[in-house]
Parts: structure tokens; sequence; C-alpha cells
């Protein structure tokens, strides 16, 4: 007959827990994350092409993250931005990258937590991008290392459990993209680093599927969350102000 102590029999516990909290189901949001990124896309073009606008003006007109005008007080953009992409390819990768991750977040946290990890992380990189640089930013790049960064969440509180389910592969997928970022031209490093970690942080304000998160853990995060985004929005809106 075999013993476990204490502190492995609660451990074991604790990872039957998060499996139990850790259900499938249909990953809805996931599909309507990728159905109004796709529609944006396809309504930008035929705008473009009924108005014979130019790709810039199409982005533009739809909430494209453009810093002066979000400096007069369009901050709208840092959202709207999100579901709009320069050309079919950066559409495709990105809508390729929710389906992957976005089904696995959804499952881990449930589909409320999910969007609201979604979403503040990709306003958070918005943010960065408004804050590190001028030109014509669009793109769901910040809120997909965001649902990433919400991966780490389970780092923190299994890491077998997250060395099981994931392994080496989210630190290969990490540092290809992070070299693609260094190495490319024209792709927004910022926007993903601040993403990634404000994914991290927004999962430890919503807390798995069903998980009770300890109300300091939540007010404490949420209000870094809250004071770094008003912050960089501020710093952004005098460096890029008109005069």
């Amino acid at each position: 007959m075999i013993f476990r102590s204490d502190k492995e029999s609660t451990s074991a516990e604790h990872e039957e827990e998060l499996r139990v909290k850790i259900k499938r189901p249909t990953p809805i949001v996931t599909y309507v994350l990728i159905g109004l990124n796709i529609l944006a896309y396809l309504a930008m073009l035929v705008v473009q092409k009924v108005f014979d606008l130019s790709q810039t003006e199409a982005l533009v007109l739809f909430g494209a993250k453009v810093n002066v005008l979000i400096s007069l007080g369009q901050y709208w953009r840092l959202f709207t931005c999100m579901f709009l992409h320069i050309g079919v390819v950066h559409l495709l990768c990105n809508c390729w990258a929710i389906y992957v991750f976005g089904r696995t977040a959804e499952m881990m946290f449930g589909r409320i937590r999910f969007i609201i990890i979604y979403i503040i992380s990709g306003i958070a990189g918005s943010v960065a991008s408004f804050v590190f640089s001028n030109a014509i930013g669009a793109g769901a790049s910040g809120a997909i290392f965001g649902i990433v960064g919400g991966f780490f969440y389970l780092w923190f509180k299994s890491r077998e459990l997250f060395k099981r389910i994931f392994g080496p592969t989210l630190f290969v997928v990490l540092g290809i993209n992070f070299f693609i970022g260094i190495t490319q031209p024209g792709v927004d490093l910022w926007a993903h680093l601040v993403g990634l970690l404000f994914g991290l942080l927004a999962a430890f304000v919503v807390g798995f599927n069903k998980e009770k998160v300890q109300p300091i853990q939540r007010y404490v995060t949420l209000f870094a969350i809250i004071a770094f985004t008003v912050a960089g929005v501020i710093y952004g809106a005098g460096l890029w102000g008109i005069g």
C-alpha cells in the first residue's frame, strides 16, 4: 500500500479541482470573435470599393489607431482597431491564432471571463502602440498575446499541470513571435509585449471558470490595470497632441 503525504494529497486535489473547472464547452465566443474580424474586413473592402478609397483611408474611417485623432478625443479607436486588419494575410493569421488559442482559453476561463481578458489585453496593446508608435495601427495581435498571457495564470496556480498541458510550446511560440517582432519591420512589438502582460493581469482579476478569486487579488490587480492604462493614454495624448 502506498501512502501520500498531506502536501502531495493537497496538490493532487488542487489539480483535480482545476481539471473539473476546465471543461470543454462549445467555443462560441471564439467563433464570434473570428466572425467579427472577418465581417469588419469584408465591410471595409466593400466601402473601399464603393467609395473608391485607399486602404489607409478605409482603415481610418473604420476606426484604426491614428495617434493624432486619439489625442483629439477619439479614444474609441483604441478598441475598434482590435477588429481591423491590414490585408488578408494579416487577417487570416490572426483569425487562425484566435481559433487555436481562443478555444483553450474559453475552456479554461469560461465565456465571459475570456471576453474580459481579450478586451483588456487588446486595449492595453493598443495603448502601448499609441505610446510607442506613430504608425497607423490595426489588428488583434495585442488581444491574441493577451490570451497567451492568460495561460500563464495556470503556471501560478499549478506549475505541474501547466507543464503537462502546455509543455514548452508556449515558450517556443513566444520566442518565435518575439524574434519576428525584432527582425521584421511593421510588427508592433510593444503591443505584443504589453498585451501578453495585461492578459496575465486580467486572468488574475477574473480567475478560471467558476473560480472564486480573492478580493485583494482582484481589486489590486484591477487597480494596476486601470492606472497603467489611463497613464498610457494621458502620456500618449500629450506626446502626439497638436499644439
